[in-house]
Parts: C-alpha cells; structure tokens; sequence
C-alpha cells in the first residue's frame, strides 16, 4: 500500500507522480501494489485518473484522520519539487512508513536513503519510479529489514523533530544570533 497525502499541487509534484506511475505500470509487480491518493487541490485531476484507469488506484479526496491512514500505508511517496517543512514527511515518519521523496529541501535533511526511505532527484520520473520499486522488493523478499527501516524512521523523528527539541534548537538559534 503505497500513499501519496497532502496538498495535490504542482510544488508537491502530483503530475511527477502521475507520470511515475504511469512508468511503474510497465512493471510486473505494479500489479501487486495498491496506491492511495488523500488530498485536494489544482491537480487532483492527474490523480483522478489514474484512478479511472487502473484498479489499484484509488483517490480518497480530502480526509480528516490521516494519521490512521499513515499507519495502513507501508510506503508514503512524496514527489515535492520544493518544500519548507515537510509535514507529510514528518508524519509518515513517525508512523514508522519509509518514505520515497525527492532531494529538494526539507525533504532530503529528513531522509536518510535506504535507511528510512528513498530519495530521488526532483522531477526524475524513472529514479522515483526505480526507488518505489526497490521498496516493493524489500518488502516483498526482505520485511524485516524494511521494518527496521520503518523503525529507524519513527526513531529519527523521535530523536530529532519532537517538539522538546525543535524548541531547544530555535532557542540556541535565537541566542546565537544576538550574541
């Protein structure tokens, strides 16, 4: 189960995505995946339909309580062309999902490749494409070593973004700054 959540956008790269799949549905195995869609905006339309064209697309427009969500997916997909603070990212994480992103800003300072998701060049249809089938694989041949990817995730963002410590990181900022 692979999700996309957030705002259907050109910054969040939904037409990336709906290319990529497009790409992904030459595979054999994007039979065996099932992608979610969990959002509203300018773009949905791309989303909409992929869901028109392929049973195991479904677009699930806006949604209140995606933190359930979070936990059903095994991989989150974020194709952001750029980002400030990726809070999609951030809560996937600390639901323990990998993450296939790119390397814009923000989302590269969250992941650590291969270590609790994948990251790919922005705008780089056939390296997402590779990286969401590389995580098929692990999960598919090797679960327990993409659960302890799932587990480095939730323990990164534990260790480096709860809020004690993003606190304390604005305020030695701050402090550093007027001294």
């Amino acid at each position: 189960r692979i999700y996309y959540i957030g705002r259907m956008t050109e910054q969040k790269g939904i037409d990336i995505l709906y290319k990529t799949i497009l790409n992904v549905s030459r595979t054999n195995e994007f039979s065996n995946m099932e992608f979610y869609f969990v959002g509203r905006g300018d773009q949905e339309r791309y989303l909409e339909e992929l869901e028109k064209t392929f049973s195991n697309c479904h677009f699930l427009g806006f949604q209140h309580d995606v933190i359930k969500l979070y936990h059903k997916a095994d991989i989150t997909i974020a194709p952001s062309r750029w980002e400030g603070f990726p809070y999609a990212i951030l809560e996937a994480q600390s639901c323990g999902t990998p993450v296939v992103t790119t390397e814009s800003e923000g989302c590269k300072d969250i992941i650590y490749h291969r270590k609790n998701g994948w990251i790919s060049k922005i705008d780089d249809i056939d390296m997402i494409s590779k990286n969401i089938t590389e995580a098929y694989f692990l999960w598919e041949k090797d679960f327990k070593k993409f659960k302890q990817m799932g587990l480095f995730a939730r323990k990164n963002i534990e260790n480096n973004y709860n809020e004690n410590n993003i606190s304390k990181k604005i305020e030695n900022f701050i402090h550093r700054k007027w001294k």
